[in-house]
């Protein structure tokens, strides 16, 4: 019993509970409510469609969601019970893939810890410093200020001080270094000896993951189809002024009954943009709270204390970051100092290392005794591992933040936005694992879809252009299409994500891109070819780009047919060619 109270008090939602409970119950009365008045005030706050009872079913929904989606797979066998994925190789096999993703995430964090010293000693910049006095009064100089003022003036005390020649200093690895540990990740001996019928120019990557198919995708997706009308796209046409009207109307009865399950199924069609941050909290929140608001700046408060008494290296690799993607990206140039102020958080938050199944970082037993010592000395800070959330910041996270940066109009529930995005959705996207939703994964996915949807299409591009479709999805898929779809095409296809509740639709959405150009890509005769036709997607409307080649599209078989002896006897002459 005292195990279990003590687990309960030290619960967020438990206090913040008992604190709604004694607000309610002393509105109208002068004195301390009494203990009867606080029981009567939560009975009746329980009988209400939008109350407590509301917030704790969303509550336990979530962290039943959590046990699945939060989990780090260590192994094939765990992943297939989370998401009842079919293996389609045997256990051998499933030993050797696992291996090949601990030894490649294993050699990331290598390459980061490497790199995070070698800035250290080139530049001269302790991992941990003490701030100065005045460092500190700027960053606190007023307690009834917003967070935004307090970390912006901080940062540009950073910058000011910073030498030019730290603007060199980047994220700790790169989307190339990922793409590097990703082509390593090679069929061993066992693959090739057991599975001969798959060359490697008809698969660049393989997992033992069955993907999804195309009849899969339209049944787990079904309220993608054009049999369901959908926000973001048809409210556009005249024929549906009507269903505007009537879905901002259920938009709004979802957003007051506060029930998580309803936002799920309504984000499926999309999500009005005024109500897309209330609606996203509802779908991801975790944590159990009444004003949102006020939990985000109590989370920010102990964030920003430790922001503001010591500086870390990897502030600087984080605003260095931030300064390369806003610098050239006119549509998020106006963000710059909030997704700072946002990754400077996340940088120090305990609870991602707590939450995130890919934090990690470098503990006090792994430093040398001089870093220790500082970590552990006279100062007293509140590290056990470095960086304190546990992540190396690597070059393009700040494309995270700018998802939330377009939804949310203040720093603090923009953070608590984006922390909860990071440890569901994210950091899947930048993580060699084992599970369904990592990147080998949804790169094996988008290229199953693809050649599902297009064989010829995929061999002419491996064969005659002599290039491989998955480095150049990669790129898309790893940004979540940040910089690559416009600004609300972006969002809309995130609030579906969120609906449904898994990544593969950033896979599908890379191979329909591919289709979409399918006619000069068949053209093509080089990398660079490819490059220069993949190169702009601002006016592509995603929605119907996915109704179109998953639910609409269909190709007869006497076209593929031709198509596919003109591809043969092209590559036979090819081949005639070069033995003369």
């Amino acid at each position: 019993m005292d195990s279990s109270l003590a687990l309960l008090s030290s619960n967020y939602a438990y206090w913040s509970l008992c604190n709604e409970a004694k607000t309610r119950a002393s509105t109208n009365q002068r004195n301390p409510p009494s203990n009867d008045a606080i029981d009567d005030a939560i009975s009746e706050d329980l009988k209400r469609p939008d109350g407590l009872a509301q917030l704790v079913k969303n509550h336990v929904g979530m962290q039943q969601r959590d046990l699945k989606l939060r989990q780090h797979c260590s192994s094939i066998r765990s992943c297939r019970e989370i998401d009842c994925w079919k293996l389609v190789l045997d256990e051998t096999m499933q030993r050797d893939y696992e291996v090949q993703c601990e030894t490649a995430r294993l050699d990331l964090d290598l390459i980061s810890k490497k790199r995070l010293e070698r800035v250290s000693k080139e530049f001269k910049i302790a991992f941990v410093r003490r701030r100065s006095r005045e460092d500190i009064d700027a960053f606190l100089n007023d307690e009834n200020a917003s967070s935004k003022v307090n970390i912006h003036s901080g940062i540009e005390r950073i910058q000011i001080s910073a030498r030019r020649e730290e603007e060199k200093i980047q994220g700790l690895y790169s989307e190339l270094d990922l793409l590097d540990a990703l082509e390593r990740m090679q069929p061993s001996g066992i693959y090739s000896a057991q599975v001969p019928f798959v060359p490697s120019f008809w698969s660049a990557f393989q997992t033992p993951l069955q993907p999804i198919s195309i009849e899969e995708f339209r049944v787990k997706f079904k309220e993608l189809g054009p049999a369901f009308a959908q926000f973001g796209m048809d409210e556009l046409s005249e024929q549906c002024a009507e269903f505007a009207t009537s879905f901002l109307g259920i938009a709004n009865c979802v957003c007051a009954a506060r029930d998580a399950a309803q936002a799920r199924n309504f984000s499926k069609r999309g999500i009005p943009s005024h109500l897309r941050a209330s609606m996203w909290d509802l779908m991801i929140q975790s944590d159990m709270f009444i004003d949102h608001i006020t939990y985000a700046q109590d989370e920010c408060r102990s964030i920003r204390a430790q922001i503001a008494k010591y500086s870390l290296l990897t502030d600087r690799i984080i605003l260095n970051d931030v300064n390369d993607w806003c610098k050239n990206d006119d549509t998020f140039f106006v963000f710059e100092d909030m997704i700072k102020g946002i990754l400077l958080l996340w940088g120090r938050d305990g609870w991602i290392l707590k939450n995130a199944p890919n934090a990690s970082g470098m503990s006090i037993a792994d430093m040398d005794s001089k870093l220790a010592g500082t970590m552990k000395g006279k100062w007293g800070l509140p590290i056990q591992k470095y960086p304190p959330n546990g992540l190396y910041p690597f070059r393009g996270l700040s494309n995270y933040a700018m998802i939330v940066s377009f939804i949310q109009p203040e720093i603090e529930p923009a953070y608590i936005t984006f922390r909860q995005l990071y440890v569901r959705y994210f950091h899947n996207l930048h993580t060699i694992s084992c599970h369904p939703h990592s990147l080998p994964n949804l790169l094996t996915t988008f290229e199953s879809l693809l050649k599902s949807l297009d064989p010829l299409l995929f061999l002419h591009l491996t064969q005659n252009a002599g290039t491989v479709p998955i480095k150049f999805a990669f790129r898309w898929i790893l940004y979540g299409f940040v910089g690559v779809l416009d600004v609300e095409q972006v969002l809309l296809l995130w609030d579906r994500i969120l609906g449904f509740e898994t990544t593969e639709l950033l896979s599908a959405v890379a191979a329909a891109l591919f289709l979409f150009r399918r006619e000069r890509l068949m053209h093509v005769r080089g990398e660079k070819d490819v490059e220069a036709v993949l190169s702009d997607f601002s006016m592509v409307k995603v929605i119907p780009l996915l109704q179109h080649y998953y639910f609409i599209h269909g190709r007869s078989l006497d076209k593929l047919a031709k198509e596919w002896r003109s591809f043969t006897s092209v590559a036979s002459e090819e081949v005639d060619s070069e033995s003369d």
